[in-house]
C-alpha cells in the first residue's frame, strides 16, 4: 500500500514538473516528501537498499506523470494552440506575486545575483547563440549541450520549491521541443535530457542540503 501511495504522489510531482507555472518541489513539500527526498538523495550510498525502496515508487510515478501529462499538453498545443498559450500565460502571470514573495521571504542578498547571472549567461549561449534563436519562430531542435542544460534546469524545478522549470523553458523558447520529445518518447533527445536531469538533481539536492 505504501508503494502505491508513494507512486501516486510521484505522479502529482511529475505533473507539477511538466505543467507551466507549477513547481514539483513545492508539490513535494505539500505532499510531505520534500525533506525525505533531499535526505535520500544526499545519503543514497549510506543506505542504498532503504533509499531505493523510498525513491523507486516516487521516481516511477514522476516519470509516469511527466510522460502522461506531456501527451495531454502536446494534444492541447496541437488542437488549441492559442487558447493553451494564453491559459499558460495567465498561470505564469498569476503566480508572479507568489514567486516574488518566496524570493523575498528571507530578504534579498546581493550574492543571489551570481547564480542568476551564470544561469542566464549559459542559457543565452545554449539557446540563442548556438541555435540562432531570434524569437521570430520556435526552436525545432537542440544540440547535445542544450539538451543537457534543459535537463539541468528541469532538475531545479524538482528540487527547489517555487521554481518552475517549465516556465524557464518557455522563456527560452524550447518548451515545445522538450514537450514533444517526452510525449513521443524520442530516445536520442531523452537520453541527454535525462543525463542533465540526473546531474541537476544531485547538484541541487546537495545545494539545498547545504542551505
Amino acid at each position: 500500500m505504501a508503494f502505491i501511495i508513494s507512486f501516486f504522489k510521484g505522479i502529482l510531482i511529475g505533473v507539477g514538473n511538466i505543467a507551466p507555472g507549477v513547481s514539483g518541489g513545492a508539490l513535494a513539500i505539500i505532499l510531505g516528501l520534500y525533506e525525505d527526498l533531499i535526505h535520500s538523495v544526499n545519503t543514497f550510498f549510506q543506505d542504498i537498499k532503504g533509499n531505493i525502496r523510498f525513491l523507486l515508487p516516487i521516481g516511477l510515478g514522476s516519470a509516469a506523470g511527466i510522460v502522461g501529462f506531456s501527451n495531454v499538453l502536446n494534444y492541447l498545443f496541437d488542437r488549441y494552440p492559442l487558447g493553451t498559450t494564453f491559459t499558460i500565460a495567465g498561470l505564469i502571470v498569476g503566480l508572479l506575486p507568489v514567486f516574488w514573495h518566496k524570493a523575498n521571504a528571507r530578504g534579498f542578498k546581493s550574492y543571489y545575483l551570481i547564480p542568476f547571472a551564470i544561469t542566464l549567461a549559459l542559457s543565452i549561449y545554449f539557446f540563442v547563440v548556438e541555435t540562432g534563436y531570434t524569437g521570430s519562430q520556435p526552436v525545432e531542435e537542440l544540440d547535445l549541450m542544450a539538451l543537457l542544460w534543459c535537463g539541468f534546469l528541469i532538475a531545479g524545478s524538482i528540487v527547489i520549491p517555487g521554481v518552475s522549470g517549465s516556465v524557464l523553458l518557455i522563456l527560452l523558447g524550447v518548451y515545445g521541443v522538450v514537450l514533444k520529445a517526452i510525449a513521443t518518447i524520442d530516445i536520442p533527445v531523452l537520453i541527454p535530457l535525462a543525463l542533465g536531469l540526473g546531474i541537476g538533481v544531485l547538484f541541487f539536492s546537495k545545494l539545498m542540503g547545504f542551505l
